[in-house]
């Protein structure tokens, strides 16, 4: 079967989701994250990430942080510790 992808096509995909996952489950730097991947320029990453995913790096990790924060929102406030959040979750436009 073939799918019209090139296997740099391939790695570059399977490395972009091993970004994700980093972007969502550690606190290294997108620089950081960069380098871990092989990406000679944080910039170079963010253009590939764009490419492929329509956003920047860094408007999914700001998504991704606001997605965090309105989950852990709900969990605290479902266990009946609602208490101030440290962040308020965004009020749709």
């Amino acid at each position: 079967m073939q799918t019209g992808n090139t296997i740099k096509d391939n790695i570059t995909g399977y490395k972009l989701n091993l970004i994700q996952t980093r972007l969502k489950l550690s606190y290294l730097t997108i620089s950081e994250i960069a380098q871990e991947m092989n990406f000679t320029e944080e910039s170079h990453l963010n253009k590939t990430f764009k490419n492929v995913f329509g956003k920047t790096v860094t408007q999914f990790k700001k998504e991704e942080i606001v997605k965090s924060a309105n989950h852990q929102i709900v969990k605290t406030c479902f266990l009946g510790k609602c208490q101030q959040p440290i962040l308020q979750p965004e009020k749709p436009s």
